[in-house]
This record gives structure tokens, C-alpha cells and sequence, in this order.
């Protein structure tokens, strides 16, 4: 008797345990031969996307004219395009996007910014564009510059 008291507690011991959810990474491919379209601007000092169909994103990119032909372009059937966009410059700043990860129903962006501190005589956007597979289940977006949480975005097919 003794023996099944003591098996029921362990089951339900084991049972109540709480999971944590584990963040899962998943691929991310940079887009480095788009630019982003002349004339188009933010009011927002800086802008984060989450863009799912084709319309959109060639709305706000272009290829570069350099390497048309061969620049992998995003399938939006498969894929979706994650961006990060600084107001323009004449500073010389890089970005990227350092990893993704699926935890839940949140698709994490962490990226980071690096300012050369030097300077141009012209004034350039600084930029990065990704792609990520398309996820239905996702529901919001999160985007961590040098892992602090700066916006969310819901996520809208």
C-alpha cells in the first residue's frame, strides 16, 4: 500500500511540472543586395518590419543594379523579410542582424548597430533586411538591439 501511495505521489509530482519554454533558433538570411527605395521615409527615429507578401516589401526595397542578376530574392511563399531602418546619416554605421529565434507564438529579431564614427560627405539610410520562414503560428514579432527588447510588432498576414 505503502508502495502505490508513494508511485502516485511521484506521478503526480512529475506531472505537475512546469516546462519552460525553450527558444528554438532558426535560419536567417541577410538580404545585403537591397537598398532601400529613394523618397521613402519614417517619422520614427527608427523603423522595425515584418513583411510578409512581395507587394510590400518591393514597396520599400529595390535590388542594387550591381549584382541584379544574381541577388537571392525573398520567396514569400516559404519566407517572410524582417528589417531594421535607421533615419539617414553622414555617419558610417553598420547593421545586422545577429540571430532569430522562435519561442511560443514570438519570433525574436536580435540585431545590432555599430557606428564606425567616422564620416561621409553624403548622407546614406543604414539598413538590414532578412529573410525568415513564413511561420503561420507566430503572432508577434520582437526585435532586441544588443539584447535589450526595443519594439513588438503583431504580426498580420
Amino acid at each position: 500500500m505503502k508502495r502505490i501511495i508513494a508511485f502516485t505521489l511521484l506521478l503526480t509530482a512529475c506531472s505537475c511540472r512546469s516546462t519552460k519554454m525553450t527558444a528554438s533558433r532558426i535560419g536567417v538570411v541577410t538580404l545585403n543586395n537591397f537598398i532601400l527605395n529613394p523618397g521613402v521615409t519614417f517619422p520614427d527615429s527608427v523603423k522595425y518590419m515584418y513583411l510578409v507578401s512581395e507587394k510590400d516589401f518591393y514597396t520599400t526595397f529595390s535590388m542594387t543594379k550591381t549584382i541584379a542578376n544574381t541577388a537571392p530574392a525573398p520567396n514569400f511563399n516559404s519566407q517572410c523579410v524582417v528589417a531594421v531602418v535607421l533615419q539617414p546619416s553622414k555617419r558610417v554605421i553598420t547593421m545586422a542582424i545577429d540571430k532569430a529565434e522562435i519561442t511560443g507564438k514570438d519570433l525574436n529579431i536580435y540585431y545590432s548597430v555599430t557606428d564606425t564614427t567616422s564620416w561621409t560627405t553624403y548622407s546614406q539610410t543604414p539598413q538590414v533586411a532578412a529573410t525568415v520562414p513564413r511561420s503561420m503560428s507566430i503572432t508577434n514579432v520582437n526585435f532586441y538591439r544588443q539584447n535589450v527588447k526595443e519594439r513588438t510588432l503583431p504580426v498580420v498576414y
